[in-house]
């Protein structure tokens, strides 16, 4: 696929999820900014690229450590990516969606819960609200 016809078919996208699937703005927002990402990462690669899973897997990786992105944010962008080729599959503008061929999964890590600061533990204690209407 080349860049111009992948700019095409994401504008065509986002109108598609805009128009028919009545998306909100800020998903439209951030499934154009999401694809314009991509392109940029697919214009570096050699003319003729295809999107199949080791593209996929380059671009994680890209997003990972040179954009330095959050595990959400490269979530999110992949989600896109996966609901785009989708929809090019399903215009048939491509053959295969990489997504097809194996389930690719940017895990999120678990984050610990936070403690209060002492201030917050000892204000209700000092003020004795604690619990004040908890069984009225």
């Amino acid at each position: 696929m080349e860049l111009s016809d992948l700019e095409a078919a994401a504008r065509r996208f986002t109108r598609e999820c805009r128009d028919i699937k009545s998306l909100s703005s800020n998903t439209i927002n951030a499934y154009e900014q999401d694809l314009t990402e991509f392109a940029v990462f697919f214009m570096a690669k050699e003319p003729g690229s295809e999107i199949d899973v080791t593209l996929v897997g380059d671009y994680i990786q890209w997003l990972r450590e040179t954009r330095e992105l959050k595990p959400a944010t490269i979530r999110r962008r992949i989600a896109c990516l996966k609901s785009f080729c989708r929809w090019l599959k399903e215009q048939r503008l491509a053959e295969q969606s990489p997504f097809d061929e194996k389930n690719i999964v940017v895990r999120i890590p678990k984050r610990l819960p936070r403690a209060l600061p002492r201030s917050q533990v000892l204000c209700p204690l000092q003020t004795g609200s604690f619990g004040a209407g908890i069984f009225r």
